[in-house]
């Protein structure tokens, strides 16, 4: 199937233009510009519609098209590898930092030196640079950056009687303001106001917030000797330092483990949180959607100790260059110009938040008198990119994985980032040992559909950063298949879609179920009945779920694993009452129905007798969704077995549950 770039985004053709006069353009000479959604010219970011408006002004003959690339960070990466090596993909395209490297070291991103002026260059902020730079060229430029600050509300330190954070700030300062700011606020005997709250979800956000705790005790992933060192005095102590918020000092959830970047956020909106750790494009975001906006501030990260020196973040977004024709890049050079002038970059930050990634914005008045202002360009001075080495992808697994045994599972910080560092070591002893045969062959190549596909370890070393990879679990090891291995995969017709059928990564395995979880971690489980109606998009790592009961299409998104897992011993259902636990099998619930429907009244008089007046019953999925019912609804309710679907009168059909596999009175 042919991969076009309008395929993969949505063509604004009149932003600016009557349709008479782009109609006349239509056959002109045309540059293709890729932007993410919030990007977009519009009413609301009159700063950029200026710069789009200047731009064809001053280039009539150009024909300007701006690409909106939908998606998360992952999915815009992996939509500029595919058109790169179709040929069809834009001139220019905003990407996160991070990803930078990655296009770079794959070709797709073309050396930008000679774009931008020298004075450009010479102003922007130093810890930019190695994001933008590879073996002595540079790869982009900046335009949208942020760094990690503390955000705290000013009312409740002085109602408490604590002082401002200052740059003298320590960790047991920030320990000592949360542990009064913990409180509840109602007397039910639940916490209502958390003094402090990090995010430590699983995902690659939360270990970015991590990192700026691990620099601020010396830490390094990466020796000179260019190996990755986790087990490491600042990672145990990072590591402990989470742990010690949550468990020890209690002015953190516990269910610190499943809280994300954006619970952070609307928790410090709310008023659930009265200290975070925040972003510092988040400000403007806090004036919109909090009402206790005018009394939030920013401050640095504390540091651990006194005397010693704090570090942060910085990331954000810039432009990369795609194509090789010179005359588009004279247009480009000066669109970029515009895009990075001061009174471009002052306007932008005054309208949205987004700092800027050149030196000269700081020493505007705007800065210079506001107290807020000096906080963020002293971050700006002690802040360090997001690492951009081969392997931090990996890394970022390791630590995701580290993160939630600490804290989900109170593991000794030391204990488990020892057992990650010696699974890391041993996945890099099995590559060198797999490349030595064939002289230091890069990835194996893919096997058609029918046969199990080539693998590269998940503990190896990965290809460039930012380069998509799958993982795939069978028989207690797992698979990592690379972007390269999944689109050269054998496909097949599902519609007007070609799709990898899920049954070609287990070939020949025992039944069993597959479980595919998404990168924001929602899991759905595929029963081995309905294995071979799902179908993987190898280009969006989306799963379709073809053949769903009802007739509809069940998608899953943004896939980052797809584990099979052995079938249960118990093919039926598990009925809970308090202590009582029941399993009963498929034969017995046959044996109870009629013509394959059992009345749940007829389940309940042969397995519970009867339900507790007023009580509440749970319909858990096999998927893991879950749906509550009324007793007294319960018996009104049938079982269809062949799919193990509920049906309740009134009960919308997309609500139903399908799969049931458990009971429980509440």
């Amino acid at each position: 199937m042919a991969l076009r770039w309008f395929a993969l985004s949505i063509l604004v053709t009149a932003l600016f233009v009557p349709g008479c006069k782009r109609a006349e353009q239509a056959d002109g000479k045309r540059i293709r510009v890729a932007l993410p959604q919030w990007f977009y010219p519009s009413e609301e970011r009159p700063w950029l519609d200026e710069v789009w408006q200047t731009i064809r002004e001053e280039n009539p003959e150009w024909n300007f098209d701006l690409e909106l690339v939908p998606g998360r960070t992952e999915q815009v990466v992996q939509r500029l590898r595919l058109v790169h090596a179709s040929g069809q993909g834009p001139d220019l395209a905003c990407v996160r930092l991070d990803a930078m490297p990655g296009l770079a070291g794959q070709g797709i991103l073309k050396p930008i030196d000679d774009t931008l002026s020298a004075h450009m260059w010479q102003t922007m902020i130093p810890a930019l640079l190695p994001a933008v730079e590879q073996e002595g060229k540079r790869y982009g430029v900046p335009y949208d950056i942020g760094v990690r600050l503390i955000l705290y509300r000013t009312d409740l330190f002085e109602e408490e009687g604590i002082p401002a954070p200052s740059k003298a700030w320590t960790w047991d300062d920030l320990v000592a303001a949360a542990k009064r700011l913990t409180r509840d606020l109602n007397g039910d005997g639940t916490i209502d106001q958390w003094g402090f709250g990090v995010p430590a979800a699983r995902s690659r956000k939360s270990v970015l917030q991590w990192l700026p705790w691990f620099w601020s005790l010396g830490g390094n992933l990466q020796g000179e000797d260019g190996e990755v060192a986790l087990f490491t005095p600042a990672a145990v102590g990072a590591m402990q330092w989470y742990r010690d918020l949550t468990h020890r000092y209690r002015v953190t959830p516990t269910t610190a483990y499943s809280m994300d970047q954006d619970t952070l956020f609307l928790g410090m909106a709310s008023g659930l949180f009265a200290i975070t750790e925040g972003a510092s494009w988040e400000i403007a975001m806090l004036r919109k959607h909090s009402p206790h906006h005018e009394k939030i501030r920013i401050a640095l990260l504390p540091s651990p100790r006194p005397g010693s020196m704090s570090a942060t973040l910085v990331d954000g977004w810039g432009f990369g260059l795609l194509s090789d024709d010179r005359e588009k890049h004279k247009i480009l050079a000066r669109l970029l110009e515009r895009l990075c002038s001061g009174e471009h970059q002052l306007a932008k930050y005054l309208g949205s938040g987004m700092l800027s990634p050149f030196e000269p914005l700081y020493q505007d008045p705007l800065f210079t008198r506001d107290p807020q202002g000096k906080v963020l360009a002293e971050a700006l001075r002690t802040a360090r990119p997001a690492p951009s080495f081969s392997s931090f992808p990996a890394v970022s697994e390791a630590l995701e994985i580290a993160l939630q045994e600490v804290l989900m599972n109170k593991a000794d910080p030391a204990t488990v980032l020892e057992a990650r560092q010696a699974a890391m070591e041993a996945g890099f002893r099995r590559f060198r040992e797999r490349r030595a045969p064939n002289g230091g062959a890069g990835t194996p190549e893919v096997t058609g559909h029918g046969e199990r596909p080539a693998e590269l370890s998940a503990q190896d070393p990965l290809p460039p950063q930012g380069s998509l990879l799958l993982t795939f679990a069978m028989e207690g090891e797992e698979r990592l298949l690379s972007r390269e291995q999944l689109l050269a995969m054998e496909r097949r017709p599902v519609g007007d879609m070609e799709l990898v059928p899920l049954a070609a990564f287990f070939p020949g395995a025992e039944a069993g179920d597959l479980v595919v979880r998404a990168a924001d971690g929602f899991e759905k489980r595929v029963p081995s009945t309905r294995i071979q109606d799902a179908f993987l998009d190898p280009g969006s790592l989306y799963v379709y779920l073809v053949q769903e009961p009802g007739g509809r299409t069940f998608t899953v998104r943004d896939v980052t694993r797809i584990t099979r897992e052995a079938r249960a011993d118990l093919d039926g259902l598990e009925i809970v009452a308090g202590d009582d636990r029941l399993e009963v099998s498929a034969s017995r619930l046959g044996e109870m129905a009629q013509d394959g429907t059992l009345p749940f009244n007829t389940l309940i008089e042969k397995t519970l007798k009867q339900l507790p007046e007023g009580r509440t019953v749970r319909l858990t999925a096999r998927d893991g969704y879950s749906r509550d019912v009324k007793a007294r609804d319960l018996p009104g309710g049938r079982l269809h077995l062949e799919d193990m679907k509920c049906e309740f009168p009134g009960l919308p059909s997309g609500d139903q549950v399908s799969g049931l596999v458990r009971i429980e009175v509440l």
